[in-house]
């Protein structure tokens, strides 16, 4: 029965070995995944309607919110990868954000599956570029940056 509409399933779900799987051995969400924690805030940054800040801010494109998760499956592979914060621009930028003592590093997806970044590490050097492709890798400086 689905927990959502109160109807039986007619096809049953089956789990084999193969089955890429979000949840630990017991069968519990597993709430310490990063990426699950960053695609959670990204779909609560959907449910945002236009004029969200009441200042006229845009609602995001359904094209951006699929490019941030497909950006956060990217993140999900690198190992140690720092936890970002993520917000909404009022232009419908969504944008991803590390400070940390020896970088501040500042990611938009746009809706056109592109992001730009700018970076300055704690040695004055600075970091950027634009119309990084989402589908393409993360620029190895980037990898450097926000891995521990």
């Amino acid at each position: 029965m689905s927990i959502a509409s109160g109807v039986a399933s007619a096809t049953p779900i089956t789990i084999s070995k193969d089955t890429p799987t979000y949840f630990s051995p017991n069968f519990i969400l597993d709430e310490a995944r990063l990426d699950l924690e960053l695609i959670g805030r990204i779909r609560e940054i959907n449910s945002y309607d236009e004029n969200w800040d009441g200042h006229q801010a845009l609602k995001a494109p359904l094209s951006s919110i699929s490019s941030a998760e497909e950006f956060v499956k990217q993140l999900s592979v690198i190992k140690g990868v720092l936890k970002p914060s993520v917000s909404l621009a009022t232009d419908g930028e969504i944008g991803f954000f590390w400070k940390q003592e020896s970088f501040i590093l500042d990611l938009g997806i746009n809706e056109d599956g592109t992001y730009s970044y700018y970076a300055k590490l704690d040695s004055g050097k600075e970091l950027f570029n634009d119309e990084v492709l989402v589908s393409g890798s993360i620029p190895g400086e980037i990898v450097e940056l926000i891995s521990t």
